[in-house]
């Protein structure tokens, strides 16, 4: 009697410790877009517009046999990535494309909400452009270079630099720290 008076409250106890909750995570995850053909990525947070993270990928052929030869080519592979965030932020933000790629990732993320409006998705946008300005210098001197790979069998590599708030954050207390 004992033991399954025993089973069946363990069994309850466990069944209420793992009960799922009813909010839906999809309210507050942050979404994703692409540009530059895929190369670029950017998070950002379909409430407030608020830019989570950049992500860049470049890739660089490996010129010549040298003992040194793949570590420059990851150096210019990194050099290529942080430019393109550099031109993404100086050129592409301005752009039409980009609205266009934020108001349509805004659209597909709503597809379960049906809740937001049109006027609402082009705040969003507008939002999302004006994080970027404002963050602009944080975000470069936040990038890190996340992924490196060399592919010996083609004879390049593949660099992802990213950079996001908590990256941004760190690197302000590391220059603090440093005295700049």
């Amino acid at each position: 009697m004992f033991k399954k008076l025993f089973i069946i409250s363990s069994v309850v106890m466990l069944s209420a410790c793992s009960t799922m909750q009813s909010t839906s995570k999809t309210e507050d995850s942050p979404i994703k877009a692409e540009f530059l053909g895929g190369s670029l990525k950017m998070t950002y947070d379909k409430k407030s517009g608020e830019v989570k993270m950049i992500e860049s990928m470049a890739t660089a052929k490996v010129a010549s046999t040298l003992p040194g030869a793949v570590e420059e080519s990851f150096t210019l592979a990194t050099m290529r990535a942080r430019k393109q965030i550099v031109e993404f932020m100086k050129t592409e933000v301005e752009s039409e494309n980009f609205s266009d790629v934020i108001y349509d990732t805004l659209q597909k993320s709503e597809t379960a909400d049906k809740e937001k409006t049109q006027s609402v998705n082009q705040n969003v946008t507008q939002a999302v452009k004006q994080s970027i300005r404002q963050k602009s210098s944080g975000i470069l001197k936040g990038t890190f270079v996340a992924e490196k790979v060399y592919d010996e069998s083609t004879k390049t590599v593949r660099v992802i630099v990213r950079s996001s708030d908590q990256d941004v954050e760190v690197a302000k207390r590391v220059s603090r720290m440093m005295g700049q």
